[in-house]
């Protein structure tokens, strides 16, 4: 007779535990955030040439220069994030801080629009609506990724703001105001084109017209953006952004990310590709999402690629959750245990389980900071964000010409040559030559290197390089 009254209980308790567990990961994501907006240095590799990019668009000059003189750096993304990136540091100077106040917002944003979504397919406000939000707030690679200054967090909102003008106006014309964001998108990096192939997959099952519409003024827009910026970059925007890009591919690098990514959120998209089978959801918009965002990720597999290529991916199957919690019938029990137990294969804090961001302590910040402000004359960084943030010029770009160089586009010779004359006043890298990164050095680079340069002192991870005393 206690039955149906114990089910209802234990129900509620699940619900109780996954609504806190929620909370305590939103605190923890917004708590990694101000750690690191308040965080003055990089805490990983890409950060450094997006500011740079910033820099230079605040000073108005170009940022895809002709690599086969200095300064041999790629800008391996489109304009939109360091364009506004930029206005900030043009108003407050060079920071990193306004990068990440920029993924900060555009991250909330995007788990917004996640309880948007589900709150228009619940026709309002219940459990599903907020815990879709606080999933994807909640799942570790959005936490890890999403806080620095990477263009991902802002090319996912524009792709989410697409298709929810799709989702809630396809029978409008406000439908096609999507091409906009997905155009943003594409131009906040090229790798988001999840969502409008999903699109068109839609809209040609649903209404073939409006999807040729729809194409032709995707393409064209882009297409008429392209050629403009292309031209006015004497076509280094195509070789920056598309053939630079090309690094080689591997296939047990892909493999390996896959397969953490899929156990990391196991449940999440078990549940996800259940509720497609159960409910024969083929011929929704964010199933299409969902199966083409999981295929976009294939490119993982690029060397330098990381796990922030899935988090659009993971997004995707969050969206599709939101919609199963709130059309569960039945086994809600099971259902809840089962999303109680990811929060627990998600686990993560700042600090408590021993990881954060942060590479270097106060005191090494100011050593690190101060040798390259008081060296004169050119340094190379592998890290450009320690040149950038003491006011040296980056000149060059360890890994992505590494890769060039092994592809024969780039020509490094002249670099070479300028090593050996011992150009450069210091090279600070994060290995020992003695046993370097070969995705960073090709074998030329690191043997003139030991020729010439001599290991000074470590700070924190950075090994510093100087050249051999006595030498001119």
């Amino acid at each position: 007779m206690n039955e149906i009254p114990d089910t209802e209980n234990m129900e509620k308790r699940l619900r109780i535990l996954i609504t806190i567990g929620l909370s305590i990961y939103a605190f923890f994501f917004i708590l990694q955030s101000f750690i690191l907006i308040r965080y003055p240095y990089p805490v990983a590799y890409g950060e450094g040439i997006i500011l740079n990019q910033a820099r230079l668009l605040a000073q108005a000059k170009p940022i895809y220069q002709d690599i086969n003189s200095y300064p041999y750096v790629v800008g391996n993304y489109p304009l939109i994030f360091p364009f506004f990136y930029s206005f900030f540091i043009k108003f407050f100077g060079v920071t990193l801080a306004w990068g990440r106040i920029i993924t900060f917002f555009a991250t909330l944003l995007s788990a917004f629009l996640v309880f948007s979504v589900v709150k228009s397919e619940a026709r309002g406000i219940n459990n599903s609506t907020y815990w879709a939000g606080g999933l994807f707030l909640a799942s570790p690679f959005i936490y890890n990724y999403y806080p620095m200054v990477r263009v991902d967090a802002l090319a996912f909102l524009f792709s989410l703001l697409g298709l929810y003008f799709v989702y809630r106006y396809e029978n409008c014309w406000k439908l096609y105001l999507a091409v906009i964001f997905f155009i943003l998108a594409l131009y906040t990096k090229q790798l988001f084109v999840a969502a409008p192939i999903a699109t068109l997959i839609y809209l040609c099952i649903k209404n073939f017209k409006k999807a040729v519409l729809f194409f032709v003024l995707l393409v064209g827009i882009y297409v008429v953006l392209f050629f403009i910026i292309n031209r006015l970059t004497d076509g280094q925007f195509f070789l920056h952004n598309y053939l630079y890009n090309m690094n080689r591919f591997s296939l047990h690098q892909l493999v390996k990310m896959y397969v953490k990514t899929l156990q990391s959120h196991s449940i999440l998209f078990g549940l996800t590709v259940f509720w497609i089978a159960y409910k024969k959801r083929w011929k929704s918009l964010f199933t299409y999402y969902f199966i083409v965002a999981g295929l976009v990720a294939l490119s993982a597999g690029k060397l330098g690629s990381n796990y922030n290529y899935f988090c659009e991916f993971v997004g995707a199957g969050i969206i599709i959750i939101g919609e199963f919690l709130n059309g569960m019938e039945q086994e809600k029990a099971l259902v809840y245990s089962l999303l109680l137990m990811q929060l627990v294969i998600f686990i993560h804090a700042p600090f408590m389980t021993g990881y954060t961001r942060k590479t270097l302590t106060e005191e090494q910040i100011q050593r690190i900071s101060q040798f390259v402000k008081n060296t004169p004359g050119p340094i190379i960084s592998e890290d450009a964000g320690l040149l950038v943030l003491n006011g040296k010029e980056v000149l060059y770009q360890p890994f992505i010409c590494t890769q060039l160089a092994h592809q024969g586009i780039w020509d490094q010779s002249r670099f070479l040559e300028d090593i050996t004359n011992k150009k450069f006043s210091a090279i600070i890298l994060t290995f020992k030559l003695d046993d370097f990164d070969r995705a960073r050095l090709t074998d030329e680079m690191a043997e003139v290197m030991k020729n010439n340069y001599i290991l000074k002192q470590k700070i924190g991870m950075y090994y510093i390089y100087v050249p051999y005393p006595g030498s001119e």
